[in-house]
């Protein structure tokens, strides 16, 4: 730095070296008048206010003008602080707070891949999820309803089936008929073919199970025409040749003990479509359908 004079002609260098700098410049002052000086793009340059002392400046403060006034210098900053804009008054170093964010509509430091980052802007969207690839999607529900509804009145009931789903499920609530001595049936295709469905029948009321003997997905008791009964059914690979297991579930108010039954739909042919109808004469006159395709 170029040598800075007091006065009085002493060097005020000598006198002051160590003091305070700004980037690595020194901050001279001059030991007689108090006046600050700093070297700027080579020239010796007098900073604003004074007079100033040596302990007027804070290593690692921030040197602050005062308009008319002297400058002044700010305590040091804490890690981890930010030096705070106070309207009308000296900044001071705090710790950040969330209104120090000035967030906007773009997604440069927005969280990837490769790196930590923000969380994208909300989708708005109240069934979607934040995905492992940053994106916003909405949540699988596994299940896509094909059909449903009340039963007609009528004799049965039939539901096209297409073949995109890994199984099905065939439900029906509250189900009644206008004729009494009967039990509801489900049969793909409407095969009526007996020896198709083997398996077996356990019940909450026996100790033993029994073998099907109805062409049905499923069997329970007999209902008179003022009963309902409720019931579920699972059929697997249906859309493929072969042997199709199912299992299902039967309860009716007529005996209301539970009737589960496990087989095998024999039948190569691919299931396109369920039918639901009773065990004999009589229409529906009460309950809901639905069927299901699970993915």
């Amino acid at each position: 730095m170029a040598d800075v004079r007091s006065s009085a002609g002493v060097p005020a260098v000598a006198a002051f070296a160590g003091l305070s700098s700004v980037d690595g410049t020194p901050i001279v002052i001059d030991s007689t008048t108090g006046l600050a000086y700093i070297l700027l793009s080579g020239a010796v340059t007098q900073l604003p206010g004074g007079p100033y002392t040596p302990a007027s400046f804070t290593q690692y403060g921030v040197i602050l003008g005062g308009g008319t006034g002297p400058l002044t210098v700010t305590a040091v900053g804490a890690t981890n602080t930010l030096l705070h804009g106070n309207t009308g008054a000296a900044p001071t170093y705090s710790a950040v707070v969330e209104g120090d964010f000035g967030f906007t509509d773009i997604t440069t430091a927005n969280a990837s891949i490769n790196a930590h980052g923000l969380l994208p802007k909300l989708s708005n969207v109240s069934t979607q999820f934040l995905n492992g690839v940053g994106a916003f999607a909405t949540i699988p529900s596994g299940a896509t309803t094909i059909d449903s509804g009340s039963l007609p009145a009528a004799t049965t009931k039939d539901v096209t089936i297409p073949a995109t789903y890994a199984y099905i499920i065939i439900e029906g609530v509250g189900v009644s008929s206008n004729t009494a001595t009967r039990t509801p049936l489900v049969q793909p295709n409407a095969d009526s073919t007996a020896g198709n469905y083997p398996g077996v029948i356990f019940s909450s009321n026996l100790t033993a199970y029994s073998v099907k003997a109805l062409a049905s997905l499923m069997e329970g008791v007999n209902q008179t025409a003022a009963q309902t009964c409720t019931f579920s059914c699972y059929l697997f690979g249906y859309a493929a040749g072969g042997q199709k297991m199912f299992i299902s579930h039967h309860k009716s108010t007529s005996d209301n003990f539970d009737y589960t039954v496990a087989g095998f739909y024999t039948s190569a042919t691919v299931v396109s479509t369920v039918r639901y109808l009773w065990n004999g004469t009589g229409n529906f006159d009460a309950g809901t359908y639905a069927v299901y395709g699970m993915s």
